[in-house]
């Protein structure tokens, strides 16, 4: 009887060092080792078109280089960093143009092969109004 209750008060004794240890570790010991959980589906909602200038090259070679520039007050051309890309496969080059940017220019398109300079658009103003598209076309076709 004695060595049952030795035992059952060591047990206790044993028990009560655990919690105490459990109650000093760090709270991040105990923490639960991580599990994969799935994220959330993201949906980008694109930004609604206000407006768009458009490019169609007539007789364009592969790899043409399509560049929007904007002229300064004194007549320079210079590269809108953000519109310059190849045509697509149907020979056009769309852009979008944003809301704050409506009726701005003027405006061209620059076509360039390896460097040089093969043809430019007519000058021209970014749309006026939302949903309204600014066409220019150029051939290339002798």
């Amino acid at each position: 009887m004695r060595s049952s209750r030795t035992c059952i008060h060591l047990v206790l004794l044993a028990s009560f060092i655990g919690m105490a240890l459990l109650a000093w570790l760090p709270s991040s010991a105990l923490a639960l080792p991580p599990r994969p959980t799935a994220e959330p589906p993201t949906t980008r909602v694109p930004r609604s078109p206000k407006g768009a200038i458009e490019l169609t090259v007539e007789g364009a070679p592969v790899g043409l280089w399509t560049v929007v520039q904007w002229q300064d007050r004194l007549g320079g051309w210079h590269d809108v960093e953000g519109w310059q890309g190849t045509l697509d496969a149907d020979g056009k080059k769309t852009w979008w143009v944003d809301s704050a940017d409506l009726g701005k220019g003027p405006f061209r398109w620059a076509m360039t092969q390896g460097g040089d300079l093969v043809a430019t658009s007519e000058s021209f103003y970014l749309p006026d109004s939302p949903g309204e598209i600014v066409r220019a076309s150029v051939s290339l076709v002798p």
